[in-house]
C-alpha cells in the first residue's frame, strides 16, 4: 500500500513539473533577478541621499543624515523585495500579516534593545549633542565618534573606546561641553590678608585684557569671594571659544602665578598659629579659674 501511494504522488509531482516547470523556472529566474536588481538599487540610492543630506544649509545632525540614508536604502529594497513577491503569484496579505506576528515576538524578546531605540528616536529629535561634541552622560565623559539608533561611541580623554546604549543616556543628565559657542574660565586665586584686593583685581584684570584667547565681549571678571582661614579668595572669569576653554585654563594658571610673583603678591599657604606656655603661665591660669569659680558659688 505504501508503495502504491508513493508511487501515485511522484506520479503526480512529476507531471506537475512536465506541466509547470518552465514556468515555475521562470518565476524564480525573475524573482532572482528583481532582488537583485532591488539590493543594487538600494546601494545606489545611498550616494545621491547622502550628498542631499550632507548639505550645510539643511543643518541635520549626523544621526538623522546616517538615518535617512538606511531608511532609503532599506525601503528601496524593501520595495523590491514586494515587486519580486508579486511576480511568484504570492499573496501579499498572509505575508505582512506573519510578518507583524513575528514583529510582536522579536519586540517581546528585545525589550531592551527597543528602549534604546526609542531613546535613539529622542535623541533624533532633540539633537542634544552630535558627533565631534565632548559630552558628559551616563558616568563617561569623551568626543563623540559615532551615533546610531541604539548606542553612542564614546572615545574618553585617554582614547578608551565607550559604547553607551542611548537608554542610559536619555536617561540621565546630557551635559554638552562644546554646544555653546564661547565659555566661561572659572579659576580660584588665594591672597594673602597682608595684600590690597583692590590692587590685585586691577593686575589680574590687566593680565587678562592682554591675553590673547580673552575675549573682550562679554567682559573677563575678577570678584572677591570669601575670606578663608589662611587667605583671601578671588575668582578670575574670562570668557574663551569653547575651542580655546583648556589651553586657556592651563595658561592662565602658569601666567597668574608668575605675574603675582613679579608683582610681590602673597599666595599663603595654609598656615595654624600655636601658642606655647610655660608651666608658670598654665599654673596662673588655673588660680584664676579656681578663683572665678569661687566668687559665682552663693554663700
Amino acid at each position: 500500500v505504501f508503495s502504491n501511494l508513493w508511487d501515485n504522488q511522484f506520479s503526480r509531482l512529476r507531471e506537475n513539473l512536465a506541466r509547470n516547470g518552465p514556468d515555475v523556472l521562470f518565476r524564480l529566474l525573475l524573482f532572482s533577478l528583481v532582488v537583485v536588481a532591488a539590493w543594487v538599487v538600494a546601494r545606489l540610492i545611498r550616494y545621491p541621499v547622502r550628498a542631499l543630506v550632507h548639505r550645510e544649509r539643511l543643518g541635520l545632525s549626523y544621526l538623522l543624515r546616517d538615518t535617512l540614508i538606511t531608511l532609503s536604502s532599506f525601503a528601496v529594497f524593501l520595495l523590491g523585495l514586494v515587486v519580486a513577491l508579486a511576480t511568484l503569484g504570492v499573496s501579499l496579505g498572509p505575508v505582512f500579516a506573519g510578518l507583524g506576528v513575528i514583529g510582536i515576538l522579536i519586540g517581546l524578546a528585545l525589550q531592551d534593545s527597543l528602549g534604546n531605540l526609542a531613546a535613539g528616536a529622542m535623541i533624533l529629535v532633540y539633537r542634544p549633542y552630535d558627533v565631534d561634541d565632548r559630552i558628559k552622560v551616563a558616568g563617561a565623559e569623551g568626543i563623540v565618534k559615532r551615533m546610531n539608533l541604539l548606542a553612542t561611541t564614546i572615545a574618553t580623554i585617554d582614547n578608551q573606546m565607550l559604547v553607551v546604549p542611548n537608554g542610559r543616556i536619555w536617561g540621565d543628565t546630557i551635559v554638552n561641553f562644546t554646544a555653546n559657542r564661547v565659555r566661561r574660565v572659572g579659576i580660584k586665586v588665594n591672597i594673602s590678608y597682608a595684600e590690597v584686593p583692590d590692587r590685585v583685581q586691577a593686575v589680574l584684570m590687566d593680565l587678562l585684557e592682554q591675553h590673547e584667547h580673552v575675549l573682550a565681549k562679554p567682559e573677563p571678571e575678577v570678584h572677591m569671594v570669601g575670606m578663608e582661614d589662611s587667605a583671601v579668595a578671588m575668582v578670575v572669569k574670562p570668557w574663551v571659544r569653547t575651542e580655546h576653554y583648556w589651553t586657556t585654563l592651563w595658561d592662565l594658571n602658569r601666567t597668574i602665578k608668575i605675574r603675582l610673583d613679579a608683582e610681590g603678591i602673597e599666595i599663603p599657604f595654609p598656615q595654624r598659629v600655636v601658642t606655647l606656655r610655660s608651666p608658670e603661665d598654665r599654673t596662673r591660669t588655673s588660680a584664676s579659674m579656681d578663683k572665678v569659680v569661687d566668687q559665682a558659688e552663693p554663700d
